[in-house]
């Protein structure tokens, strides 16, 4: 297999499926991870008697993990590799499930926080990956981006969906529905090391401050509409 503009790919081994779907298994399972919490807020309110304060700050701990991971993700993933980034973020979403499965609030507290460093970093060097693997297979980039954006909004929803109703009516409501995203995620974690290989970095020679300019910042419609819309994203839906 290529990578598109990059050469190719380090090693392909045989793979009974295209590398691409691993690729796009592991945003989703990120994103499962990522939105499991989600539907058992109530639970940890009424089983746990955390209060509305506590479980909004559990909520949001994600977020604070999710935005550096953005941030460094894409640039980190050009110099040591979509592959190699892709398993540090599905190590980070099986850490954060088997932290939340304690159930324990300094645990949930820091599952949290590793989830959202998981989605941040699949999204990043996911997105790419999918991408270089879709074009090495003579599909457009615009496939590429689509098959990831529809794997990341099939995970939040699959993960939200399976623990609400695993929270609802499973058994350990605090703990299960935290496991079967583990397996699911060591599942994944085995088809990227047997199946999948690495595309090559994108100059890797060059600094990770080099590549965290992003030269569009400096564009007037950045700061003047996207810079201040963007935090309405996630805060819209988090206000209502």
């Amino acid at each position: 297999m290529t990578a598109s503009g990059t050469g190719p790919a380090l090693g392909p081994p045989p793979s009974p499926v295209p590398a691409w779907t691993v690729a796009c298994a592991v945003i989703f399972t990120c994103g499962w991870g990522g939105n499991q919490f989600t539907p058992l807020l109530t639970m940890y309110r009424q089983a746990n008697g955390y209060s509305a304060t506590v479980v909004d700050a559990l909520l949001g701990a994600y977020v604070l993990g999710l935005a550096p991971a953005l941030l460094v993700g894409g640039p980190v993933s050009d110099g040591q590799g979509r592959r190699r980034t892709a398993l540090v973020a599905l190590v980070a979403s099986g850490l954060g499930s088997s932290l939340l499965a304690v159930d324990s609030l300094p645990f949930l507290a820091t599952g949290r926080l590793l989830s959202g460093i998981a989605v941040g970093l699949g999204m990043a060097a996911g997105t790419g990956w999918v991408t270089q693997l879709t074009v090495a297979g003579g599909r457009t980039r615009a496939s590429g981006a689509r098959r990831a954006s529809l794997s990341l909004t099939a995970g939040f929803a699959a993960g939200a969906g399976v623990a609400g109703v695993l929270g609802q009516w499973g058994p350990w409501p605090g703990t299960v529905p935290y496991l079967v995203h583990l397996a699911l995620t060591l599942a994944v974690l085995a088809a990227v090391l047997l199946w999948c290989a690495e595309t090559r970095p994108d100059g890797p020679g060059r600094a990770l401050a080099d590549r965290l300019r992003i030269p569009s910042v400096r564009d007037w419609r950045f700061r003047r509409l996207v810079l201040p819309m963007a935090p309405w994203v996630f805060g819209a839906a988090g206000v209502a």
